[in-house]
């Protein structure tokens, strides 16, 4: 099975960072770093045991001096 890269979910792209995780509290443990550092995430099951995060981050706005 394919992983798409990126997904769209309530019209925001989503990217996926890559890695399977083995259990749900794995990947909830990365969830919630992505978290702390101002990402969006979306948890997402994948096969029958394992999960896949996704993530976003709005840009901010450049200061122009």
């Amino acid at each position: 099975m394919d992983i798409p890269v990126s997904v769209y979910m309530d019209n925001k792209k989503y990217m996926w960072d890559g890695n399977i995780y083995e259990s749900r509290d794995k990947a909830q443990d990365k969830e919630t770093a992505y978290k702390q550092d101002g990402f969006e995430t979306r948890l997402i099951p994948y096969d029958t045991v394992q999960f896949l995060v996704y993530s976003r981050r709005t840009a901010s706005a450049v200061s122009q001096n």
